[in-house]
């Protein structure tokens, strides 16, 4: 799958106890969750600037593909769940993500390079372990906002490098050690001042140029 989104959702799902065991407001709000990125994705930078939280989450299941849909008539599945195991990073501004987060769409992650082959996203796997940088939008619904990196043996799979600066600074690292790595990059300081906007409100800032007003002469 080529890195192009196919306008899906992101809801919170209705389980609103989050990771930690308190409870979060009920807010099932929808984003787009398909890789049409909303903010830039492509370095650890861009996932402390407009992430919330980086977690470990499973695919638990699958909503079967619509074959009447575009994406359906390929096997794209109409919605996806993760369940979160673990919060490996976590803004100290931001809210936790819930337990389990339903999303329509297909969820995508980073592929490793074959030779020559282009840059590919695929589709995520029920049963199989991910980390993901998430954020959560105004209307309450949470999203990925990069692709997701795939976990093999403990590990985040070591044959992703060369494809995102974000993949080549964690490929191969150990789930306990990514907090370590996260905790080393600085935001982008207009994103950081934005909060607690969401990652879009966050990008705006980042673009939207400051007038300053001048005193008459």
């Amino acid at each position: 799958m080529s890195a192009c989104g196919g306008g899906g959702v992101a809801q919170q799902s209705t389980d609103s106890t989050t990771v930690d065991g308190s409870d979060a407001p009920e807010r099932p709000g929808m984003y787009d969750a398909s890789y049409d990125p909303i903010v830039p994705s492509g370095s650890l930078r861009d996932w402390v600037s407009y992430g919330d939280a980086v977690v470990l989450a499973t695919v638990t299941g699958e909503v079967p593909a619509d074959p009447t849909d575009e994406l359906g008539a390929m096997g794209w599945p109409n919605g996806q769940t993760v369940a979160v195991d673990e919060r490996l990073w976590q803004h100290s501004s931001a809210p936790r993500p819930p337990t389990t987060i339903d999303f329509s769409g297909g969820l995508l992650v980073v592929e490793p390079l074959e030779g020559t082959t282009p840059l590919t996203l695929r589709l995520a796997t029920v049963g199989r372990q991910y980390v993901v940088p998430v954020g959560k939008y105004d209307n309450g619904g949470w999203a990925p906002v990069a692709p997701m990196l795939e976990i093999i043996d403990g590990r985040i799979d070591p044959e992703v490098g060369g494809t995102y600066p974000f993949a080549d600074a964690l490929a191969d690292v150990e789930i306990a050690d990514v907090a370590t790595v996260l905790s080393s990059v600085d935001p982008d300081p207009l994103a950081e001042g934005a909060r607690p906007g969401d990652p879009e409100a966050r990008y705006q800032a980042t673009v939207t140029p400051v007038t300053t007003m001048q005193p008459a002469s």
